[in-house]
């Protein structure tokens, strides 16, 4: 019975974990980050989670800053094949396959994505 629960818990915890993407931001103060039309709150450690993105995101998911309502910065965020989409049942891979890059830093103040 311990063994099971374990199981059910590493699976569920898997699966939560693949249908999302996590990246790094730095973001001038007092801006919003909007990401393909999703408002994302950028928290002071930088970490941003939300749900993955489709194929139109492969050559980049676009993105603007806003303050005031009014669009400060535009561009594209570097992206990177989320493996995990192809074990995402049923469609992961066609749905969900990108996401950001977890290995970077979005710097959008210097406007540098190392």
């Amino acid at each position: 019975m311990k063994k099971f629960l374990a199981g059910l818990l590493l699976g569920s915890t898997v699966l939560l974990g693949a249908c999302s993407t996590t990246g790094h931001f730095v973001t001038p103060p007092d801006t919003q980050l909007v990401v393909m039309g999703r408002s994302l709150d950028v928290p002071a450690d930088g970490v941003v989670t939300t749900k993955p993105f489709f194929w139109s995101a492969a050559g980049g998911i676009p993105y603007r800053l806003e303050k005031d309502g009014q669009v400060v910065q535009a561009g594209k965020l570097r992206t990177k094949f989320r493996v995990a989409s192809i074990f995402w049942p049923p469609f992961g891979a066609i749905y969900w396959p990108m996401g950001f890059n977890p290995d970077i830093t979005y710097d959008l103040v210097r406007q540098k994505q190392e």
